[in-house]
């Protein structure tokens, strides 16, 4: 990873995340568009674009539902490199009825973090 992505990725990084971790792995994003620019922007905007309709489907008191929608958080986050949040939608993924609402606020910062990321990672690309 060169230096200027290490810096985007470090910036991004939620206090309590170890430094090692950023919200978005870009060397994951790299492998996926072969390190075009252009690409991971599109990419990324697309990911975060969707993320709002996501997150509307986690509905903590329907199984069926929350399966889904963590489980398509967790491979759409996997796909760009967004491994805090694949994680959390993971941990979320098997959750007892009475632990989801915490998953959700989870959830929540993550997704948050990530388009925040995104944004940031778009406008130092222009």
């Amino acid at each position: 990873m060169n230096a200027a992505r290490r810096i985007i990725a470090s910036r991004h990084a939620l206090p309590a995340a170890p430094a090692t971790e950023p919200v978005v792995d870009l060397d994951i994003l790299g492998r996926f568009t072969l390190g075009n620019r252009a690409l991971e922007v599109e990419v990324l905007n697309l990911f975060a674009d969707h993320l709002p309709v996501t997150l509307a489907l986690l509905d903590a008191t329907n199984a069926e539902s929350w399966k889904y929608a963590t489980h398509t958080l967790k491979g759409a986050a996997r796909s760009v490199g967004a491994t805090r949040l694949a994680a959390a939608a993971a941990a979320a993924e098997h959750a007892p009825h009475d632990k989801r609402p915490a998953h959700v606020a989870e959830l929540e910062t993550e997704a948050q973090a990530a388009v925040d990321f995104v944004r940031a990672f778009a406008a130092l690309a222009d």
